[in-house]
């Protein structure tokens, strides 16, 4: 329900899982975005990290598996870089 004045302006937005094929749905304000310092830092680590990789290796299914693994990795190795510590 909204209120007189305050549009909502949401959007649903559909996600598919290669690996297992299901299909979610999520909502967002289109001003939903996460852009703090800290998960810029993140992010351009795992980018860093990411870069050059290339998963083939079999079936789609493989290589997006490949592809979570190496993420995961990466994410990892990044934690703790760029957060409150950094900052100061």
């Amino acid at each position: 329900m909204a209120k007189a004045g305050y549009p909502l302006e949401l959007e649903t937005y559909l996600h598919r899982d290669p690996v297992t094929g299901q299909t979610n749905s999520f909502v967002r304000t289109k001003h939903a975005r996460q852009s703090s310092e800290r998960l810029r830092a993140h992010k351009q680590c795992v980018a860093e990290q990411m870069r050059g990789f290339t998963a083939r290796g079999g079936d789609a299914r493989q290589d997006s598996m490949s592809v979570r693994e190496r993420f995961t990795q990466a994410s990892k190795a990044c934690a703790g870089r760029g957060g409150r510590a950094a900052a100061r």
